[in-house]
């Protein structure tokens, strides 16, 4: 299966074939199969993958573009500087991380 592009993730729906590519890319072929796109738990337990020194700043800039501009967003442009966007962060939920998770593993 070829790599998907940022605007196909960006796209792609919580869905078995999400929680398939995030098998692939974090977990590997185990028999362990999880809804890492729709449990939270799941995504959380995903997401120990990004504490990897060189995936950090990635992971938390994706999900910083997914979740900013909330709403009650104060920051000029939209670029994650406010209380709300870094709310919308914390709250984000598991089909945004998995996205930003995947978009912080492509390559440039």
């Amino acid at each position: 299966m070829s790599t998907p592009t940022r605007e196909q993730i960006l796209n792609m729906p919580a869905s078995p074939e999400m929680d398939a590519l995030v098998q692939r890319t974090f977990v590997g072929y185990s028999s362990v199969r999880k809804p890492w796109s729709t449990d939270i738990a799941a995504a959380m337990e995903m997401e120990d993958e990004m504490k990897a020194p060189a995936m950090r700043r990635p992971y938390i800039e994706e999900l910083l573009s997914i979740c900013s501009s909330p709403p009650d967003c104060t920051c000029d442009l939209g670029v994650g500087a406010c209380d709300a966007c870094w709310f919308a962060v914390a709250h984000a939920s598991s089909l945004d991380r998995c996205r930003a998770a995947l978009l912080a593993t492509l390559e440039d």
